[in-house]
């Protein structure tokens, strides 16, 4: 086994946190008892400081855990496309639909009215909900990303592959 591959784990019927409770099939805690085997762990390791986890395996402001995360191939940590969060892929996706509605907002707009969009007619549909950008080239690079992204979701398909044009896919 290299360095970087984990043991396959085997749940046992039994919470990990020593409690001693059965626990369904296919899990290792007690409903929250990983909480309190984490927070145990971290008192007697680390005398209940993350400063001194982050420490002991080397990271602190010197040397981003985050930015290891979001690098290394092994992690499934994500960085936000349009700021600095980041986060498993179920955080990513929470974290965009409150703080970047812009994609949201655009995903129900072209499946209420359908047709064919570029990033004109997108720019103009989120103007009409408000949102607004400090330039025309932000926006324009906004809504390309955005086309993109919901292109590569599958809700709409690109018609004009020397321009950015797509309609919505029919179901």
């Amino acid at each position: 086994m290299s360095s970087n591959e984990k043991p396959r784990l085997i749940p046992t019927g039994k919470c990990w946190c020593g409690c001693g409770k059965d626990v369904g099939l296919g899990k290792f805690f007690a409903a929250g008892h990983d909480k309190i085997a984490e927070a145990a762990l971290m008192a007697l390791k680390y005398d209940g400081s993350v400063a001194q986890l982050l420490h002991a395996h080397g990271f602190g402001s010197h040397h981003s855990v985050r930015y290891a995360a979001v690098t290394d191939p092994d992690c499934s940590w994500e960085k936000c496309a349009d700021c600095n969060y980041s986060g498993a892929p179920a955080s990513i996706a929470n974290h965009r639909k409150k703080d970047h509605p812009d994609r949201h907002v655009l995903a129900q707009a072209i499946r209420a009215l359908g047709g064919t969009w570029d990033p004109q007619r997108a720019i103009q549909a989120l103007g009409d909900h408000g949102h607004a950008w400090e330039d025309q080239q932000a926006a324009e690079k906004r809504v390309r990303q955005i086309l993109r992204d919901l292109c590569a979701d599958g809700l709409i398909i690109k018609t004009d592959h020397q321009r950015a044009v797509y309609d919505l896919v029919q179901e």
